[in-house]
């Protein structure tokens, strides 16, 4: 019916957490500024290490919101593993702040990653693809056999491949 109406998350739990949390929420739109702030236009990226940098902590400060929202609304392990990644990100952009000449490395490791996707879904689903999609996963594994990637492949001693 017209009269209803949605209410995301769990109401119940939302009141719960304002009660538990009350400092935290006054002072959280203080907080929603300064990071506003923070991100505010696009700095000078003198190098790739500093634009790295600055999307991994960008995207923890987007990913702090969400945390906020799901723990606030009842989904409290849907925070929990947002905040793996969160951790993750930072402990990474700290790692490349100390290691800036591992920024390529660091970047070329996503391509291996959708390369193996790629081939699982070749090998896995072979049969249930068009050739237009395997087309395109081919392309993604030949894209992580580049040239420029070799010396951030790791090699398996055991079968002397590619991981």
């Amino acid at each position: 019916p017209k009269d209803r109406q949605f209410v995301p998350g769990l109401p119940d739990e939302w009141e719960s957490f304002a009660a538990r949390n009350g400092r935290f929420l006054e002072e959280f739109e203080a907080l929603k500024v300064a990071v506003n702030q923070a991100f505010e236009g696009t700095p000078a990226m003198s190098s790739e290490p500093s634009f790295v940098i600055y999307a991994l902590v960008r995207q923890v400060a987007q990913d702090y919101g969400e945390v906020v929202l799901l723990a606030a609304t009842g989904y409290g392990l849907a925070a929990k593993k947002v905040l793996r990644g969160m951790y993750e990100r930072l402990v990474t952009a700290r790692w490349l702040h100390s290691h800036p000449d591992e920024t390529s490395r660091f970047l070329a490791w996503e391509l291996v990653q959708r390369a193996k996707l790629a081939r699982s879904f070749l090998e896995g689903f072979d049969d249930r693809l068009d050739e237009a999609r395997k087309q395109q996963l081919r392309g993604v594994v030949a894209a992580s056999a580049a040239p420029t990637l070799a010396p951030h492949i790791p090699r398996c001693r055991r079968v002397g491949r590619d991981r």
